[in-house]
């Protein structure tokens, strides 16, 4: 009888173990896919903020910001101000006096939201320093859930692309 109740706890512990561990794996898959959904809302809010004062820029000031050397990743880098000047650190003047949004994104390339300031084709950088007629915003999504699809999401001055 003994033998029979050792072979039991053997099939009983072959079997539960590996259950057990398809569970926890499962659960781990399924905590880091809602971190990414996590990460994917923060950035999708910090655009939309981003476009509403890029407008509100773009009102005062007939233009939008320029970008004289090349492409700004804003929230970091010391762009974590969207001032009268342009993007600018938040400590700078230009973003004491009523600054249009104050903002600080992640540090990885995942987190990476960049800013360019276009001229009318569309397609070509804008160095103007008096500003630019339309924008290119671009920042990745790592799931679906936002936007429908990940990877690479474009927002211009005409909206999302």
């Amino acid at each position: 009888m003994s033998i029979l109740s050792e072979n039991t706890k053997q099939r009983d512990l072959f079997i539960g173990l590996p259950l057990i561990a398809f569970f926890v794996i499962g659960g781990l898959f399924l905590l880091l896919h809602e971190q990414a959904k996590s990460r994917d809302a923060v950035r999708a809010s910090i655009v939309h903020q981003l476009q509403g004062s890029l407008e509100l820029y773009s009102r005062n000031r007939a233009s939008y910001p320029p970008t004289a050397e090349g492409a700004i990743v804003v929230g970091i880098e010391g762009r974590d101000c969207l001032g009268m000047g342009g993007f600018v650190e938040r400590a700078s003047q230009a973003c004491t006096k009523k600054p249009y949004l104050m903002f600080r994104t992640g540090e990885g390339d995942i987190d990476r939201i960049e800013y360019v300031g276009v001229s009318q084709d569309g397609a070509t950088l804008c160095t103007s320093a008096i500003g630019c007629p339309q924008y290119r915003v671009t920042f990745r999504q790592e799931t679906g859930s936002i936007y429908g699809k990940k990877g690479i999401h474009t927002l211009t001055s005409a909206g999302f692309q």
